[in-house]
């Protein structure tokens, strides 16, 4: 029996998300999405972004926040994972917000960043690191819990990716893709066995 397939996104944007665009935007990577609140400051180079809080329903009451989104939400993640033409349509078409993408080559190089910048401070409100990663991050103070309130739709993540090992109440993260890269090659051009 195979189990259904479970969009993470708002009902309005399931019509448009067909298996191929879910496999290109997904892209099968591993990564955890953590939502860093780049809050005030004159250090923050994104304005505010905001979708107040309130008690949502346990069957991920979107409205709340897509109603009260505004201004534009800066992503740091890595290169070539995701479309930010896509990515910047799913978040003006679902959310009415912008979305400003920089991407980072490594773990080290992102954890330097959010670092010399101020760490929450930092001009993100979303980044992409691998999940093992995260633990420093929290001890170097450069990401803050989420506000699960304005996390309606993490009652649809599968229990199998909540509670990892560097976030067990996933008070900083919540799993974004999870995959493994597969590498191709020509047999023709590269005789050596891999």
């Amino acid at each position: 029996m195979t189990k259904e397939l479970r969009i993470l996104a708002p009902d309005s944007f399931r019509e448009k998300l067909n298996r191929r665009a879910f496999i290109k935007a997904g892209s099968a990577t591993a990564g955890m999405a953590v939502v860093l609140m780049a809050c005030g400051g004159s250090d923050s180079s994104s304005p505010d972004t905001t979708a107040p809080g309130g008690a949502g329903e346990a069957s991920g009451d979107w409205s709340r926040v897509i109603n009260q989104a505004s201004g534009t939400l800066a992503m740091y993640t890595w290169g070539d994972y995701d479309d930010p033409e896509l990515v910047g349509a799913l978040a003006e078409s679902s959310l009415g917000v912008k979305m400003k993408v920089d991407y980072f080559p490594s773990n080290e190089d992102l954890i330097t960043k959010l670092s010399a910048g101020g760490g929450t401070n930092s001009g993100f409100d979303i980044v992409v690191p691998t999940g093992p990663y995260i633990v420093q991050m929290v001890e170097k103070g450069l990401i803050q819990k989420f506000d699960k309130s304005l996390l309606p739709n993490m009652v649809n993540v599968d229990p199998a990716f909540l509670g990892q090992a560097w976030d067990k109440n996933n008070e900083y993260s919540v799993c974004k893709n999870w995959g493994t890269t597969g590498f191709f090659y020509d047999t023709t051009k590269i005789k050596k066995e891999l």
